[in-house]
């Protein structure tokens, strides 16, 4: 999370954060795909090709299987992916600009 300038640990912690600090506060409807979304930081995959290191996405069936361990309902995954998506392809886009610095 570092990485992403986020200084946490537990994501329920972001969403009771004092107004007056430097850390995000998040929505509380948020904290979830937002607790899936830290979890699912280690299965960010780094390639190596030609053009060098390039970061990749996480595989949705490891995405899908943290949902389960958060015990997200079945019938939620599908909104909770579309918000994951969100925070995960704004982070692949800020970790490989940041490669090139």
């Amino acid at each position: 999370m570092r990485g992403l300038g986020i200084e946490c640990e537990n994501p329920q912690d972001l969403t009771s954060a004092p107004a007056n600090t430097t850390t995000c506060q998040v929505w509380p409807e948020h904290a979830q795909v937002l607790a899936v979304f830290m979890d699912c930081l280690a299965q960010f995959e780094l390639v190596v090709g030609m053009g060098g290191v390039q970061w990749l996405a996480a595989r949705a069936v490891n995405v899908e299987q943290v949902m389960r361990w958060h015990g997200v309902p079945r019938q939620r995954q599908p909104a909770l992916w579309a918000l994951y998506r969100v925070m995960q392809d704004e982070a692949v886009i800020f970790l490989n600009e940041r490669r090139g610095r």
